[in-house]
């Protein structure tokens, strides 16, 4: 009988095949949620896809709808393989019992404020930005316009009539584009970044091949009361993986290009214009939530109360 390593491997390797045999396998189930109000009822959001959960949160803005920020819930465990939607299904709701007693009581003192209707003091600054760019067909430079949009509907700066006229512009200038010509080569990878100030006061830059990484970061930053710019991404083709790191290098310089300290300092000047929202309602309501919410609520309410721009 041998107890030595080599022993040792075999059993486990044993182990292996048996569960293998019996069609189980350690599993890591993940989900992605978060609960928003909407027309006067709460609902709640979940599925294994973080993506795709982190995108529908960035499209809630356009909606009038003011989510709390994803949260994440991995269980792992042995199970057979015909177990596995179950388990996946098991883990989804134990994360919206989850959500639902962390965020009790979060809607009644945010949504008063969330409903509150933007003005349009942003919009002659993303007017003049907008002529700047006209006529340049600038992918990038057109997404970092769309993001300076995003900031300021999101700040309650910009209206939905403010919008709809900023967002004509775009198609027009998109619609000119659709014809550009695509190279493209073996190897094809999407790089996403932005910019942010740490807790030094230092600009520094974020940037990944997956998207994922990329959301759960800007994320961390910004409910950590980083001031953090909108995402950027860009498509690149080439020869060969071993290009790989040259390419990433190549869309960070184009990342530092243009999101540099002038225009944080241009998001930093539409962060002074006046708002729609007094501190004194964001004190009352913080002190509200204060007695009767847990600290993660009380958080979500800080995170909006950064966001949009005080009167």
């Amino acid at each position: 009988m041998g107890f030595g390593p080599e022993s040792r491997d075999v059993r486990c390797a044993g182990d292996v095949g048996r569960m293998a045999a019996l069609g189980k396998f350690d599993v890591e189930f993940d989900a992605y949620g978060c609960t928003y109000w909407q027309e006067g009822k709460q609902y709640y959001r979940v599925s294994s896809n973080g993506e795709a959960m982190f995108d529908f949160v960035a499209a809630c803005g356009r909606k009038g709808i003011y989510p709390t920020p994803i949260k994440q819930y991995t269980y792992q465990t042995v199970v057979p393989v015909e177990m596995r939607e179950k388990f996946s299904e098991q883990t989804k709701m134990k994360l919206a019992r989850q959500m639902k007693e962390t965020y009790r009581g979060l809607f009644a003192v945010l949504q008063p404020l969330a409903d509150t209707e933007a003005n349009n003091e942003s919009l002659p600054y993303l007017r003049q930005e907008a002529e700047q760019l006209e006529g340049h067909f600038d992918d990038m430079a057109l997404q970092r316009f769309a993001g300076t949009m995003q900031f300021a509907y999101e700040c309650k700066i910009l209206n939905d009539a403010g919008w709809q006229e900023l967002q004509q512009w775009m198609e027009r200038e998109r619609k000119q584009m659709e014809d550009d010509p695509v190279v493209a080569d073996r190897c094809e990878r999407t790089f996403y970044g932005f910019a942010y100030i740490d807790e030094t006061g230092t600009v520094k830059y974020f940037c990944d091949a997956q998207k994922l990484m990329t959301q759960e970061r800007w994320q961390k930053f910004a409910l950590a009361g980083n001031f953090v710019c909108p995402m950027l991404q860009k498509k690149y083709w080439f020869g060969t993986v071993g290009q790989m790191g040259e390419v990433k290098a190549q869309f960070l310089r184009e990342l530092k290009n243009l999101q540099d300290e002038a225009y944080i300092a241009y998001l930093q000047q539409l962060k002074q214009l006046p708002g729609v929202i007094s501190e004194a309602a964001f004190v009352e309501a913080r002190d509200t939530l204060q007695k009767t919410a847990s600290a993660e609520a009380v958080a979500v309410l800080d995170y909006y109360c950064r966001m949009w721009n005080r009167k």
